[in-house]
């Protein structure tokens, strides 16, 4: 007969589970940063391992992992548990997307219809924000931690804290993701984007999807490009000062924090997920 009382077996309990889950936690931290299956390192179409040989946080803020296998190191690191909370929301975002377009077993919807879940999207939009953010909210990082772009986003988005967060978050936790926005953002040109925002902004999206090798990808971004001429009709009509902000944002971000550095450019060459720079990957591979 155990000579512990209920309430002494519980507080007991607890005790061993929090030591578990804390020796766990450490574990999986360190084997995330041995075994580069669980990392989320950009996908590589060599057979290099991406074995870490070291790991150099930075005074300006992030960090660079050095391989032994390879001559530069990547910009950055987000840890896994992260990288899955954020991915939960961006795959339902991606649904939605397929949702409104009718691919992917979703059914063709008319004109009517895409109306009706824009307006209703645009209505519940504050929810619907508010609702990831909380959900994401102990995955956010110290501005710090971000790499360098990132931060620079960061900076210039404090209009829009909740959006922002979310928007560092998604491109820290993926270098696929976050080497397409540096490779766009640097085709902007600032001054056409301040004369017309719409035509701009289509120009960049017509880039991107032209970059893009897969049918699939090719089809979120149009799906996405379809949606900002009554997206901008809109805020331009009802939400004209949040526009303002957002057209503030572009002027002021500096576009020499945002775009590819030699170490991003050294692993987006070894990829053929995206045509960086509007170059294949027959030839961006040859130039490492």
């Amino acid at each position: 007969m155990s000579i512990l009382t209920g309430k002494k077996k519980s507080v007991l309990l607890l005790s061993n589970w929090k030591a578990f889950r804390n020796g766990l936690v450490n574990a999986m931290m360190q084997e995330y940063y041995t075994k580069p299956k669980i990392r989320n390192f950009p996908s590589s179409s060599d057979e290099k391992t991406n074995e870490v040989h070291w790991f150099e946080p930075l005074k300006e803020g992030g960090c660079l992992v050095h391989f032994k296998e390879h001559k530069m190191p990547l910009r950055g690191l987000m840890l896994m548990d992260n990288f899955q909370a954020a991915f939960i929301y961006k795959r339902g975002i991606t649904h939605f997307l397929q949702f409104i377009g009718g691919i992917n077993g979703f059914k063709k919807k008319n004109i009517f219809e895409k109306i009706f879940i824009l307006v209703s999207l645009l209505v519940n939009y504050e929810f619907y924000l508010r609702f990831i953010w909380n959900a994401l909210y102990d995955n956010f990082l110290d501005v710090k931690k971000y790499s360098q772009p990132v931060r620079e986003l960061y900076r210039v988005m404090a209009e829009f804290p909740m959006e922002r967060d979310i928007a560092c978050l998604y491109l820290e936790a993926s270098q696929g993701y976050r080497y397409r926005w540096q490779d766009i953002f640097s085709e902007l040109d600032k001054t056409a984007f301040l004369k017309n925002p719409l035509k701009e902004t289509k120009r960049l999206f017509d880039t991107i999807i032209s970059r893009e090798p897969t049918e699939q990808m090719k089809s979120k971004w149009r799906i996405m490009r379809k949606g900002i001429t009554p997206l901008y009709w809109y805020a331009k009509i009802f939400q004209r000062k949040p526009l303002k902000k957002i057209i503030k944002i572009v002027e002021e971000v500096n576009l020499e924090e945002t775009k590819l550095s030699r170490e991003d450019l050294y692993w987006t060459n070894r990829t053929d997920s995206f045509d960086f720079g509007g170059i294949s990957y027959e030839i961006r591979k040859l130039l490492n």
